[in-house]
């Protein structure tokens, strides 16, 4: 024998369901408290969703589980949250970091100052590839300021090879250096570019297996009802989506070392302290393209859809 728990009930007039709808406060007065019960438990009444709108395999589930599985689903979800941020802030991190190492230079002036002096130019930028690698070899901070950034530029307008070995020599004509000190230069710029364009893509890659992840996991919670599984699902996408695209970008490109603790906000050394002009350029720009790209993606994936139908019918 099996106690019920729950009934749906038609109603077949108005004054039974105004009468139903006033039921949990009617029973509270002293007069009709002996209706408050039914088999020893109390009855609560409520409106009922629309049948297409339940999902009858989990109404078995009680408040108290899903409560355990919110709270489980939530923690996994932070754990995700948690893993985006790593590769999100890393990636943005080095990108930052090869931009700060190659600071933008007026090659105008040096131009003019090392015009006809291609040999002393090569020289200093030569020493300031080995001071600098010097520096990196001790796990610190590399810094080119110097002349070698546009040396390599106007190298590369006269199409000499981004290959080419550069020599230095001492006073007796002997080749004390020999170094492709614009083969570096180059590739660094290259894998920078490259770098600051796949954020967008990281982000948009990130944000689509954390969905996939949320609509599985609240599947899992075992709500009774399509509407609050749907909304349940939008919150996490929203929460993860937001945390990726807006917060992340944000704080990485922020420098907060003024606040206290200082160990701890000394990991957020980004380049600008404020909202500025180039703030905008840069971050501002990026989480731009970023949501345009995401706001795109729903067309895309129907334009996807179509196609594989499409494809799946001539392979039949």
């Amino acid at each position: 024998m099996q106690t019920p728990v729950a009934c749906f009930m038609t109603l077949e007039t108005e004054e039974g369901k105004c009468r139903a709808d006033l039921y949990n406060e009617t029973v509270l007065m002293e007069d009709y408290a002996h209706y408050r019960t039914f088999l020893g438990s109390e009855i609560d009444v409520g409106g009922a969703s629309e049948p297409t709108d339940i999902i009858w395999e989990n109404r078995h589930f009680t408040p108290a589980k899903r409560f355990v599985r919110t709270m489980i689903v939530s923690f996994i979800v932070f754990l995700l949250l948690c893993v985006s941020f790593f590769l999100i802030f890393t990636a943005q991190k080095t990108s930052l970091a090869m931009k700060q190492k190659y600071p933008k230079q007026n090659c105008n002036e040096l131009n003019e100052e090392y015009k006809g002096r291609r040999n002393a130019w090569m020289r200093d930028s030569i020493n300031e590839f080995l001071i600098n690698n010097a520096i990196e070899e001790k796990g610190e901070v590399a810094l080119y300021t110097g002349p070698m950034q546009c040396f390599c530029v106007m190298e590369k307008k006269l199409k000499h090879k981004k290959a080419e070995v550069y020599e230095l020599k001492n006073d007796d004509g002997k080749v004390v250096v020999a170094e492709p000190i614009c083969l570096k230069y180059r590739n660094d710029q290259f894998f920078s570019k490259m770098l600051a364009l796949s954020i967008t893509v990281i982000i948009i890659v990130i944000n689509t297996i954390l969905k996939l992840c949320v609509i599985k996991l609240v599947s899992w919670i075992g709500e009774d009802t399509v509407s609050q599984q749907k909304g349940s699902v939008v919150k996490g996408a929203f929460l993860g989506q937001f945390f990726n695209t807006g917060f992340i970008i944000l704080i990485v490109n922020a420098n907060l070392q003024q606040f206290k603790p200082k160990k701890f906000w000394k990991v957020f050394n980004g380049p600008f302290s404020d909202y500025m002009p180039q703030w905008y350029m840069d971050v501002g720009l990026k989480i731009i393209t970023t949501y345009l790209v995401q706001g795109l993606m729903p067309y895309i994936n129907v334009v996807k859809e179509s196609i594989i139908g499409k494809l799946k019918q001539k392979a039949d």
